[in-house]
């Protein structure tokens, strides 16, 4: 991976890292304004927490994929595979 690449995808990281904080903090603001009872939290904590870690499995993956794409076009330029 070049530099620059790692230096905005790191950005990019701490970026939404800090929107996740907000978010949570907004839900659970939300949950207290509501009065939400301990199943309605049960229930919204654990979909809080499946949406975060799908995005940040997701995010993973998507760093991955410049990489996947140079070693693509170094095949097709070498002939291992047909473009």
């Amino acid at each position: 991976m070049k530099v620059d690449h790692l230096l905005d995808f790191s950005r990019c990281c701490c970026y939404v890292l800090l929107q996740w904080v907000e978010a949570r903090e907004a839900f659970s603001i939300a949950a207290d304004l509501l009065e939400a009872e301990h199943r309605m939290r049960k229930s919204m904590w654990g979909q809080f927490w499946s949406a975060h870690q799908r995005y940040f499995k997701y995010l993973c993956i998507s760093a991955k994929v410049p990489h996947c794409v140079r070693i693509a076009r170094e095949a097709v330029k070498n002939g291992k595979v047909s473009g």
